[in-house]
Order: structure tokens, then sequence, then C-alpha cells
């Protein structure tokens, strides 16, 4: 059944045990999907979590169920997978129906709140194949209930990847760079080959795993403040932090003592000395009404 777990004695699948292409599911271009067909990818996903007993698993985007398979073969206490896809729920629970820790949501992951979940007070671990168009909201979807995540491993696309776990100084390093490194341990695991899915998309993937920590790596004094702050000097990452930061002050000298180099580019700045700043600046003008950047409403990489 959907959305419920189903009764009768457990079966875990043997890892990996099916062909996916024998679902006879065609890839729908308006969802996005590119079904994973690597059974060695997937497998190395699934081992990646190096999940114990007792753990919940989340799984976004099942598709054909590649992954799926790999997790119930896996002694996980219950996997949930998020679905939109009528035809691929069909077939999950045709496939997987016997194994009683199998949930499959009928849901938009965007919708799904983790709080809500049965999962007795055990931490979540987030795994899937992200549709390319909606990497972004739903990488920052996880990220904003990460109180109830231990972890995320996903694949995104290889550029993405890199942007998460960029070093300052890097062209790649930004604005979802700062943010995730600043809660959780960011690391890119593995390329994946974009042979590996159906139809071949146009671009390589990766896998990227991050550890959520149980706070933020360094104190920040105001997260809405300093999410804005970060935004608004990486959206004019070239320039000097003197002039990107001007919206923030008070008057034209209030900065005259900052805990950093106003010379340097924020592309250049570490976490720490971003989150400094940001504490720095929010002293100073706790009551300003920092106008909002354009494009500010909604993340993206």
């Amino acid at each position: 059944m959907d959305s419920s777990l189903q009764t009768g004695d457990p079966r875990p699948q043997a890892a990996g045990s099916f062909n996916p292409g024998r679902s006879g599911i065609r890839p729908r271009k308006r969802l996005s999907q590119n079904f994973l067909r690597n059974r060695n990818v997937a497998k190395l996903m699934a081992e990646s979590l190096h999940v114990e007993e007792g753990d919940v698993v989340l799984e976004i985007g099942p598709g054909e169920g590649v992954l799926t398979g790999w997790l119930l073969g896996s002694p996980a206490a219950a996997v949930f997978a998020v679905e939109v896809d009528e035809r691929c729920i069909r077939w999950l629970n045709e496939r997987f129906g016997e194994d009683g820790r199998l949930t499959v949501l009928r849901s938009d992951i965007l919708t799904v709140r983790f709080d809500d979940l049965p999962v007795r007070e055990r931490k979540i671990r987030v795994i899937g194949n992200l549709p390319y168009h909606l990497t972004s909201p739903i990488l920052f979807h996880v990220l904003e209930q990460r109180s109830f995540v231990k972890d995320m491993t996903v694949m995104v696309q290889r550029e993405v990847g890199r942007r998460l776990a960029a070093p300052p100084g890097s062209k790649e390093y930004g604005i979802p760079s700062v943010i995730f490194q600043l809660v959780s341990d960011v690391r890119l695991l593995f390329p994946v080959s974009k042979k590996s899915f159906s139809p071949v998309p146009k671009v390589d993937s990766a896998v990227v795993q991050a550890v959520f920590l149980e706070n933020p790596r360094f104190r920040v004094n105001d997260w809405e403040f300093f999410v804005r702050f970060v935004r608004t000097v990486f959206n004019q990452r070239r320039k000097m932090l003197r002039n990107t930061i001007k919206p923030f002050l008070p008057g034209p000298d209030s900065a005259s003592s900052p805990p950093v180099d106003l010379s340097a580019r924020p592309e250049a700045c570490s976490v720490s000395d971003l989150v400094l700043l940001a504490n720095f600046l929010h002293a100073l003008n706790r009551d300003a009404n920092i106008p909002e950047e354009p494009g500010d409403s909604t993340w993206s990489f």
C-alpha cells in the first residue's frame, strides 16, 4: 500500500537483485526523469550510508527502484520512498511490496515535513538521485529540516557537488558552500558518468554527502540576517567587502573597526570570517530595514 507500512513478516530483498529495465516505465521529460541504471553506482551510494540496525532511511525519487533494492538489502529498520510518478509507485509496490519495512509516499518531497514521519525520535538518513531542475530547492528543503536529519547522501550535477564542497578562494566557492559547510561536514564522494542514466543527460553527476552538525560550526547571532548577508555579498562576489556591505551599515563611518579585512572579496573569505563579519554588522544595525537583493527569495546554485 502507499503511504503506510506493509503488514506481514519483513522479507529483505537481496541487494540489487532485480533488473530495473523490466519496469517498462518510460522516463517523462516534464518530471525531469533520468533513471539510474548503473547498479554498481546504486550499490556504492547505499554502502556510503553505512546503514546500521534501527536506522530510518528516506529515499528521494526512487524511480524504478535500483537504489531502493540495495537499501532494502541493508539492516535499515524502515525505508520511506518519496515518489510523485504513479507508474513508479505501482512498480515499487509490485517489486518490493512484501518487505514490511518499505513505505512508498505519494508526494512531492518539497511538501514532506520530516517531523511528521513515524521515526520514533531517530534522525533520518536522506538519500536519492535528485532531479536536476529541483536540486537546489530539495537541498535547502533538507537543510532547513536538518534538526531531524543525520546526514544526506545525494546524486547531483557534478558542478553542484563541487560547489557544495568548494574551499574558499576557488571559483566554485559561493552561497551553498558557505551555508552547507557552516552546518555540516560536506564531502564529494565520487563522480558518476552520465552514461549511468536513461535517458543519458547532458552532464555528468557526482555523489555528495553532508553530515549535519548538532550546532553550526561557528556561532551565528541571527540566522536570517546571516543568510541575507551571504546572499548579498556573493551576488557581487568580485567586489570588495567594503562595497558589498554598504546596505548593512547604519552610517558611512559605522564600520570603523571591522573584524575582517574589508578589502577582501567574499570568495576569498573563510566561513568563520563571514560569520564574524555578519555578527558584527548585525550588532551594529539590529533595527535596519535591509533591502533584499533581486532574486533573493529563492535558493540557487
